[in-house]
């Protein structure tokens, strides 16, 4: 795993739209019309990166975000690879816990002018962590052999 505090993160009701469908997109859209501009502000947050979020063939039910009302199995889902913007997945901090009702929750994070779209399907205790493909397109000056099994921790400040 790689962390640092250097990243942003913003909700992002456009990325909703992929995984639940126009109508609920639109609503979001509507209520968040309504809501004051301090609710829509950047936040600096710690970002990671575990592999397992870039394997397709992951079931979904090895995350908190599986079976339940809020799950990604009751949305049809079965794999990571089957999730519409996949590998652009990983865990939240907004997430607390199995059948959260942030499961599938999208975010934008951004890092010195990229920006990528992060489908929370899972926990985490900081911040966010995401698979590694989706974090090296956010900072590219990761290298990936500097890590121990794709799980270790690298500050970038």
């Amino acid at each position: 795993m790689s962390e640092g505090p250097h990243s942003a993160v913003q909700l992002d009701p456009a990325c909703t739209e992929i995984l639940y469908g126009s109508f609920k997109a639109l609503l979001f859209s509507t209520i968040a019309l309504f809501l004051p501009a301090a609710f829509a502000q950047v936040i600096p947050v710690s970002v990671s990166y575990d592999q397992i979020y870039d394997v397709a063939s992951t079931p979904l039910t090895e995350v908190a975000c599986s079976n339940g009302p809020n799950g990604m199995l009751t949305k049809g889902y079965t794999t990571f690879g089957t999730l519409p913007i996949f590998p652009w997945i990983g865990g939240a901090q907004a997430i607390t816990g199995w059948d959260s009702p942030e499961c599938g929750s999208c975010w934008t994070l951004r890092y010195e002018g990229t920006s990528i779209d992060i489908l929370a399907i899972d926990y985490t205790a900081n911040g966010f962590n995401i698979a590694l493909e989706a974090m090296n397109l956010l900072m590219p000056l990761i290298v990936e052999s500097d890590f121990d099994h794709g799980r270790s921790r690298r500050s970038l400040g």
